[in-house]
């Protein structure tokens, strides 16, 4: 997300991804919320919900 705010010079993009990448180094291997994309403009806390092709290839990786 921090090369795609780079590339749409989406500064509030770029400077919102810093806190999520250093808690993403401290963080991922303990939680992560569910379907969570991971842009700035959503709460780093917030589960979305993971859409039902994503659903199918995440079960077929399981496998």
């Amino acid at each position: 997300m921090l090369r795609a705010g780079w590339q749409l010079r989406d500064y509030r993009e770029m400077f919102g991804q810093a806190p999520r990448i250093i808690a993403a180094v401290l963080f991922s291997k303990i939680w992560v919320p569910l379907g969570n994309t991971g842009r700035a403009r959503i709460s780093a806390f917030a589960p979305m919900p993971v859409s039902p092709g994503l659903q199918r290839l995440f079960q077929g990786a399981k496998q």
